[in-house]
Parts: structure tokens; C-alpha cells; sequence
């Protein structure tokens, strides 16, 4: 059940995020971050509301320090741009972003399928050269 967002200041004075988190991720999700902090230290910390775990954080994370210090860089990403609130048995994060590719990955992915259907653009249009070609210079013989 929530009870309220709270503050930075509001974080650093419940001792139970004092504890030490430390880990790496290549391309984390947020439900995968909050699952491991959670693992790590036993805080509760999971996502509220509409906030989708499946946000795309960044192409790499790494934190090393108290478990408030990292719940902040977290909310502050501009993938998540979001606000703690703290609950009866812990935290949720509530984010802006709704969206799971926001980010590089939806990028990337568009990029993708735009660089594909380009190559199948100039497949096409080299066939339909090499056919024009190979069509005229056997009419030039006749």
C-alpha cells in the first residue's frame, strides 16, 4: 500500500538503504535491476503503478555504494525519469516513461529494419539493372 513519494533526504535517512549494493549490467532492464537490489540487500523495491519493468535503462550499468545511492541514479535516468515512494513493506519506483523502447534499444531496433528494407531496396534495384542490361545488350545482337 503506498504511502507517499518521498525525497532524496527522505531516502538517506532510512538506514535500511545504507546497505552496500554493488553490481554490473550490460543492457538492464528495470525489473531486473530492482529484482537484484532487492536479492542483494532484502530491501523491497519493485516497480508501482503503470511503470513497465521492461524500461530499457542504458546500455550499461554499474553501481558500487549504499543501496540509496543507486535507487537515486536509477530514478534519475532519463529512460525512467522517476520518483520513489515508499510503501508499507518498502519502495516502489513510479517512472514517467510507460513506454519499453524508450531508449537506444527502440532505436536500434527501428534502425534496423530501416537498414534492412534499404538493402532489400538495392537488391531489387541491382536485379532490375543487371536485368535491363543483360535484356538490351541481347537486343543490341539480334
Amino acid at each position: 500500500m503506498p504511502i507517499g513519494r518521498i525525497t532524496l533526504e527522505e531516502l538517506l535517512r532510512d538506514p535500511r538503504l545504507r546497505v552496500l549494493f554493488s553490481a554490473q549490467f550490460a543492457k538492464p532492464l528495470l525489473g531486473v535491476v530492482l529484482e537484484r537490489m532487492q536479492k542483494d540487500t532484502g530491501v523491497i523495491v519493485r516497480v508501482g503503478g503503470e511503470t513497465s519493468a521492461d524500461l530499457f535503462l542504458a546500455d550499461a550499468a554499474s553501481f558500487a555504494g549504499p543501496l540509496h545511492s543507486a535507487m537515486r541514479i536509477v530514478a534519475e535516468l532519463e529512460t525512467v525519469q522517476g520518483e520513489w515512494e515508499r510503501t508499507s513493506d518498502g519502495y516502489e519506483l513510479h517512472s514517467s516513461k510507460k513506454n519499453s523502447t524508450t531508449g537506444p534499444r527502440g532505436r536500434a531496433s527501428r534502425y534496423l529494419l530501416w537498414g534492412v528494407n534499404l538493402a532489400f531496396v538495392v537488391l531489387v534495384a541491382g536485379w532490375l539493372a543487371a536485368r535491363r542490361k543483360t535484356h538490351t545488350g541481347s537486343q543490341a545482337g539480334e
